[in-house]
C-alpha cells in the first residue's frame, strides 16, 4: 500500500513548523488513523502503519511502545474532540433556538465528524465497537458523557413536545447514533449533501416512515 500523502498534512502559511521529532509523530498518529477507518482494529498491524507513513516499521518504537499505543493515541484525540464538535454545533445556535433544532445540529455535526473530518476526528466513532473490552473500559466516561449529552437533546424535545414522549429516550439514543455511525458504510452513491441526509435523519427520527394510516402502536 503506497504511503497516502494526506498523512503529511501541508504547513500553511504564518504557521509554525513543529520540531522534527513531533511531526514524525504527528504523521504516525494520522497513518494509524487512516489504516485503522480503512481495516478495522483487527486488520491493521505495525507494518501497515509505517508503511503508510512512509517510514521503517522499526523506527516506530522510538515514538511509541507498540501497536496499540498508538491506537491508543488516535482515540484520544478523537473520542475527546467528537462530543466537543457536536457540542459546539449546538451552542452556536441562536440563544433560545428550539429543541428540534438544536437535535438537528447534533446530527449534522455528528455526521460531519463521520463523513467530512479527518481519519483521526472519525476513528472513535468507526472503531469503538470493534476494540477488546480493556481498551473500551479507557473511553467508557467520555462515552458517557457523549451519551448524556445526545440524552439531553433528545429528553428536553419529548418534554417540549418537539418528539414522540412513548418512546424510551435510551433506546432512541442509542438507535440514533447508531444509524448515524453506519452511514459511512453506505455507498457513496446513496449519499448526498449531509444537511440534505441530516434533514432525512431528523425526518426519520421524529416523523418515523409511516405514512399516517398506521404507526403501529396502540393509543
Amino acid at each position: 500500500m503506497a504511503a497516502n500523502p494526506t498523512a503529511r498534512p501541508a504547513r500553511s502559511a504564518g504557521r509554525r513548523a513543529l520540531p522534527k521529532s513531533e511531526a514524525t509523530r504527528e504523521r504516525i498518529i494520522a497513518a494509524a488513523a487512516h489504516v485503522l477507518v480503512e481495516r478495522g482494529y483487527a486488520g491493521t498491524k505495525l507494518s501497515d502503519i509505517a508503511e503508510q507513513a512512509g517510514l521503517q516499521a522499526g523506527s516506530l518504537y522510538y515514538h511509541f511502545d507498540d501497536r496499540d499505543d498508538i491506537v491508543d493515541q488516535v482515540l484520544r484525540r478523537s473520542v475527546r474532540g467528537i462530543l466537543q464538535r457536536v457540542r459546539s454545533a449546538v451552542e452556536a445556535l441562536p440563544a433560545g433556538a428550539r429543541s428540534f433544532d438544536r437535535l438537528r445540529a447534533a446530527i449534522v455535526a455528528h455526521l460531519e465528524v463521520i463523513l467530512e473530518s479527518s481519519d483521526v476526528s472519525s476513528a472513535g466513532l468507526r472503531l469503538m465497537s470493534q476494540l477488546p473490552p480493556e481498551i473500551q473500559r479507557r473511553y467508557r466516561r467520555i462515552q458517557r458523557d457523549y451519551g448524556d449529552y445526545w440524552h439531553g437533546l433528545i429528553t428536553t424535545a419529548q418534554q417540549d413536545g418537539s418528539i414522540r414522549a412513548d418512546i424510551d429516550p435510551v433506546r432512541l439514543r442509542l438507535f440514533v447514533i447508531g444509524q448515524l455511525n453506519w452511514v459511512a458504510e453506505w455507498p457513496r452513491p446513496t449519499r448526498g449533501p449531509i444537511d440534505e441526509m441530516a434533514g432525512d435523519a431528523l425526518a426519520i427520527i421524529t416523523d418515523g416512515i409511516a405514512s399516517g394510516a398506521t404507526t403501529g402502536r396502540s393509543e
